[in-house]
């Protein structure tokens, strides 16, 4: 059986789009960038979390893991490989060999050389039948074997091109930010082609925004850690405030002022980067993807606009849009999402 698959390991979560031409539906899922060494004797695995065999090596990957990516640009690494496989792995056939078509991302700096984009496809991708063995928490091991025959590689932020409320515009100016765990990418593109001039890269993404703003409550009120502070950036907007388990009005109220007047100040940021590169924001479609932009979309509407296209999934429209940009050429169509 054919398999049209796309990947998007980022240093917080790896995201899988998969397209079932059978059914012309496509499934989703995510799951954490992160391996440590595994054992299929293992029978309390975690949740969300798989054990896989691989030339050899078990691994345990997901949120049970302990390793996670390491904060650098680079995906040519063995943790995004991994992860990569096992998405393969997780969307393919056990009972036969599929044939799998595979997209993938990597920052623009790097898909920019061509010499590094060769290098990463062959490294991400291993050529000939690939047999993994994986377990999931419900503790069921099965062999899978497949064969990539078609593989793709696109520039991060691209995807967004090709969402049902963006392709419509693309081939006039669209501005696209995506904001990751690490980066902020703001990438400009004209008629669907990169312009280099116009873009740039800068560490502002979502560890930058909750490491920033833990020790800035911590400062003023008492120990806030990293976990906490993502949980409550995740809250609705009236409930993104410090509870303590003494009820304290006051240090509710106040926590709440702080974290508005941090988030709005943090987007502002990266509105200036955009303003260094002499963006015309009143004149072209701006577009903000990544799973941060899921947290700040309040904000970002009121530093940029109320006409920013922000997705109903920002998080899946990397690969998402990757997913029907390959479908589009080895199927010669445009796949429903």
């Amino acid at each position: 059986m054919k398999r049209y698959i796309a990947v998007d390991s980022g240093k917080y979560a790896t995201k899988v789009a998969c397209y079932i031409p059978d059914s012309e539906k496509i499934e989703k899922f995510k799951f954490r960038t992160k391996i440590s060494d595994g054992n299929f004797k293992d029978d309390a695995v975690e949740t969300a979390t798989m054990v896989l065999e691989y030339e050899g090596k078990t691994y345990k990957i997901g949120n049970g893991a302990v390793k996670e990516a390491e904060l650098n640009t680079s995906k040519a690494s063995e943790i995004h490989k991994i992860c990569t496989l096992t998405a393969i792995a997780m969307c393919v056939s056990k009972d036969e060999v599929d044939e799998v078509c595979v997209a993938a991302g990597i920052p623009v700096k790097e898909w920019e050389n061509v010499e590094k984009r060769a290098e990463y496809k062959a490294y991400i991708f291993p050529e000939g039948e690939i047999s993994l063995k994986i377990m999931d928490s419900q503790l069921n091991p099965v062999t899978k074997t497949f064969k990539i025959v078609s593989r793709h590689v696109y520039p991060e932020t691209m995807g967004a091109l090709y969402l049902d409320n963006v392709v419509e515009n693309s081939n006039d100016a669209v501005a696209i930010i995506d904001l990751g765990n690490l980066n902020v990418n703001g990438t400009y593109w004209n008629r669907r082609e990169l312009d280099r001039q116009y873009s740039f890269t800068d560490e502002l993404g979502g560890s930058i925004l909750i490491s920033g703003l833990s020790q800035e409550l911590s400062a003023e009120f008492s120990r806030c850690d990293e976990n906490y502070v993502a949980k409550v950036l995740k809250q609705p907007l009236e409930h993104r405030m410090l509870v303590p388990n003494r009820p304290n009005p006051e240090i509710e109220k106040r926590s709440k002022e702080m974290i508005t007047e941090y988030l709005i100040d943090f987007v502002n940021l990266i509105k200036r980067r955009c303003d260094a590169k002499h963006w015309s924001l009143d004149f072209m479609t701006l577009v903000f993807i990544g799973g941060t932009s899921k947290i700040l979309v309040n904000e970002i509407k009121n530093v940029f606009g109320e006409e920013t296209v922000i997705p109903d999934d920002p998080e899946y429209a990397n690969v998402v849009g990757f997913l029907r940009i390959m479908c589009g050429k080895v199927l010669h169509k445009m796949i429903q999402i």
